[in-house]
């Protein structure tokens, strides 16, 4: 087996481990928690810090299978479509400020680890010519 290939088997299994575990794991709390009502539900029983609460799950929406927009729904109920919507665009930015850190700490090391160091520099040489329309 090639390395890209064994590395990509290994992403893979990792992957669908940290998604299908956390449901093993919690998934009565997810089910109980993450719809409308239920969202509701547990960022009121947080008081205070329920907006901190609604945030914190759109960022770990980053690792966990947390329906975004049912949290954002919530915070809407909650706090009403402009302080809600205010807390929900605030979640959105802090969780894509934490991805672009995490891209940017572990995401050359990853894609050498995953693709060699020859396969990174095709991917380069493709994203250099193509790179907009893939994005695209």
């Amino acid at each position: 087996m090639v390395r890209g290939s064994r590395s990509l088997l290994i992403l893979v299994l990792v992957l669908l481990v940290s998604i299908i575990g956390p449901f093993l794991i919690w998934g009565e709390w997810f089910d109980r928690v993450l719809t409308l009502e239920g969202a509701r539900a547990w960022m009121e029983s947080l008081g205070h810090w329920a907006a901190l609460g609604g945030v914190l799950l759109l960022v770990a929406d980053l690792f966990l299978p947390i329906p975004g927009t049912v949290v954002m729904s919530a915070l809407g109920w909650m706090y009403g479509w402009w302080w809600g919507g205010w807390l929900a665009a605030a979640g959105s930015w802090l969780a894509g400020v934490v991805a672009y850190g995490l891209s940017r700490w572990v995401g050359r090391p990853a894609a050498r680890w995953l693709a060699g160091e020859e396969g990174l520099e095709r991917a380069h040489g493709l994203f250099e010519r193509r790179g907009g329309w893939m994005v695209a």
